[in-house]
């Protein structure tokens, strides 16, 4: 195919991100006749499928023809906190007997597979009423059933489509932009967080002890295969640590800090405690000794001294002595003190865990 540097090409490269002669290149391999190694096929129908993201390739016998739509005037990134996208929007075209095939619902199942021939099955979900329009269909992966991150991270994914019962020839793989998906934040699920608020963001929740579902909430089916790997157990449902009025320890893992090493697994709670201790104190000794009274009598006031009545004890000159005790000490009890817990000083803050 003969290359001149036309405005439309080079507004088609450039819109491409592409150099003219990489699209001379696509053009003139697009241009060949068709490659006779088409056998195989599941039906005896000629069904193909291309994926589009941005651009539709329909391929001809003879030629490309391309169709975008220009992209609006750039504005400058606003910052912003929004959910990770759970689904991977996928765009193709269907041909029957060389034709753009029509449908106002058709049902269309789509598979993931490890590798592109065989392999195993990842993944699959069933969209039951696709409308294709001019051979064009679009649809979001991930909708009806959801994509984990285990199926993502697979080092390598196919996508085998299933278009009414007839099964596509070939298969797709899943490259960098549906892979992006996982990247998310860059914080990893299950991560817990003291936020200072009293609403948590997108993508978190309040970390209270609530059962969570992922049947009826797919976008945390990866938070409930996480915290049932962590408890040893498998199923759709899981319950989330409860962290209310509670401060954070961290794991032991054999540095001997925690004495109750049989509750230094994940996600264990331990009650208020102080550490064994005791208060002793005593008084001063003073010796052997005993305690004497001298002159002890009781005399009649007479007279009564100046506004009193009654008795006075005055020095008789005897006394009288009491017993020896011997040496020893009196104990002492403190008055209590303190409020309602042992604690630190401390803000209050809401933990949350990504989900």
């Amino acid at each position: 195919m003969h290359s001149s540097h036309t405005p439309d090409k080079l507004e088609l490269a450039k819109r491409l991100q592409v150099s003219e002669a990489d699209l001379d290149a696509l053009l003139t391999l697009a241009a060949r006749p068709k490659q006779a190694a088409r056998t195989g096929r599941a039906t005896t129908r000629s069904w193909r499928v291309f994926t589009l993201v941005a651009v539709f390739a329909v391929i001809a016998g003879t030629g490309l023809a391309w169709a975008f739509t220009p992209r609006p005037p750039v504005s400058p990134p606003v910052p912003t906190t929004v959910p990770v996208p759970t689904t991977i929007p996928y765009r193709g075209e269907v041909f029957f007997n060389g034709e753009p095939y029509e449908s106002p619902g058709v049902e269309m199942r789509f598979q993931l597979f490890d590798a592109s021939t065989g392999g195993t099955q990842l993944w699959e979900e069933t969209h039951e009423a696709v409308v294709v329009a001019a051979g064009r269909f679009s649809v979001l992966l991930g909708k009806f059933n959801y994509l984990p991150d285990a199926v993502l991270a697979a080092p390598e994914l196919f996508l085998q489509a299933v278009v009414d019962g007839n099964q596509l020839v070939g298969r797709q793989q899943i490259l960098s932009v549906p892979y992006a998906r996982r990247s998310g934040d860059g914080v990893p699920v299950g991560a817990i967080l003291p936020y200072y608020g009293t609403t948590p963001p997108a993508g978190w929740l309040v970390a209270d002890g609530s059962a969570l579902d992922k049947v009826a909430s797919p976008q945390l089916a990866a938070l409930v295969d996480h915290l049932n790997a962590l408890a040893g157990t498998t199923g759709t449902t899981a319950t989330l640590p409860d962290l209310r009025g509670v401060f954070l320890r961290g794991q032991d893992r054999g540095a001997g800090l925690n004495p109750d090493a049989g509750e230094d697994s994940i996600g264990m709670f331990q009650e208020s405690e102080i550490s064994s201790h005791s208060h002793t104190g005593s008084t001063g000794s003073s010796g052997n000794h005993r305690h004497v009274m001298d002159g002890l009598r009781v005399d009649a006031l007479n007279p009564p001294a100046a506004g009193y009545y009654g008795f006075a004890v005055v020095n008789s000159g005897g006394g009288i002595n009491t017993l020896y005790a011997g040496e020893h000490t009196h104990s002492i009890t403190t008055n209590t003190t303190g409020g309602n817990e042992t604690r630190p000083k401390n803000i209050t803050v809401l933990h949350i865990i990504k989900y």
